[in-house]
């Protein structure tokens, strides 16, 4: 697998990540400290909601940026392709599909499950 071409991809998917996150906040008027000044409560009350919305999108937003950026740096250490959890290496066909994995499939699978125990 060529890491240039997997670095080149995961650049482009960071930059659109970060770019969906800014124009969500920016587009957050629950943040706006001047917004109850006019509105009645049912505004304040579907600007709050849209915002609690706005935030989740933000916060998976978030930890897909962290998890990109994790990768990237991983490919600069030359651990690109090595499981985070285990060390063993990750299928090239988990990493075609998701370039930016960094659980083997049996460790994901672990950490899904226990995912799914605290939910």
């Amino acid at each position: 697998m060529d890491t240039k071409e997997v670095k080149q991809l995961l650049k482009k998917q960071l930059d659109e990540v970060t770019l969906q996150i800014n124009k969500l906040e920016a587009a957050d008027q629950s943040e706006d400290p001047t917004r109850d000044i006019d509105n009645v409560t049912e505004d304040d009350y579907l600007e709050s909601e849209e915002g609690f919305r706005s935030q989740s999108i933000i916060d998976k937003l978030t930890n897909e940026k962290k998890r990109v950026e994790h990768t990237l740096s991983k490919i600069d250490t030359d651990t690109y392709g090595q499981c985070d959890e285990c060390g063993e290496p990750i299928l090239l066909e988990r990493l075609a599909a998701l370039p930016a994995s960094n659980l083997c499939m049996e460790c994901q699978e672990k950490q899904d499950a226990q995912r799914n125990l605290r939910n």
